[in-house]
């Protein structure tokens, strides 16, 4: 027997994983502004280790267009500067211990370029929805033909599975938006 709470429960749940993932990949695109999490997936080679950059520096946001970075050891100076050029192309200004992230003026072309980006990553997330939707479907199928739930239910369960995910699908649409304004913005 399907228990129906628990099956819009797991739906739920699965869905905003998908919607957990889409704001984390859209927290790492660019935008006209400033935003610590550009710089989340920086590793530095500190210590003999590739090491995330939040465990040898601070990140924070000075200015609207400008990141700090301040370097606990100066001995990982170097190698905090030569990570955050590779991964963003951006060179920092260092000033001892504190670097300076200058966020250039993105040109028409490159917003587009990001605006795209963004585009597929949704796509992405909707695709998510709608396989995880297929496979509850599945579930109750196999569940109705195996006896447990009636053929009223099958169709009512899987009505209510495809409306949820529809509203799962407008929020990825709401997500999108939000994140093209803010990258058309000056």
């Amino acid at each position: 027997m399907i228990q129906e709470g628990a099956l819009m429960e797991e739906l739920k749940t699965l869905m905003n994983k998908a919607i957990d993932v889409l704001e984390q990949d859209f927290s790492g695109l660019r935008t006209g502004r400033a935003n610590v999490a550009l710089l989340d997936k920086v590793m530095v080679e500190a210590y003999g280790a590739k090491t995330p950059l939040q465990h040898v520096a601070t990140v924070t946001v000075l200015e609207p267009r400008v990141l700090g970075v301040q370097v606990w050891d100066p001995s990982n100076i170097k190698s905090v500067e030569k990570a955050i050029h590779d991964s963003v192309n951006i060179t920092p200004v260092t000033e001892g211990q504190l670097m300076r992230i200058i966020m250039p003026e993105m040109s028409e072309e490159a917003r587009r370029d990001i605006l795209k980006v963004a585009a597929s990553h949704a796509e992405r997330a909707r695709v998510g929805l709608r396989n995880i939707r297929r496979e509850l479907i599945d579930q109750i199928k196999s569940a109705e033909k195996g006896g447990a739930i009636s053929e009223d239910d099958f169709h009512r369960l899987q009505a209510q599975v495809t409306k949820e995910t529809g509203k799962f699908v407008e929020r990825v649409d709401e997500l999108l938006s939000e994140k093209s304004k803010r990258i058309q913005s000056v």
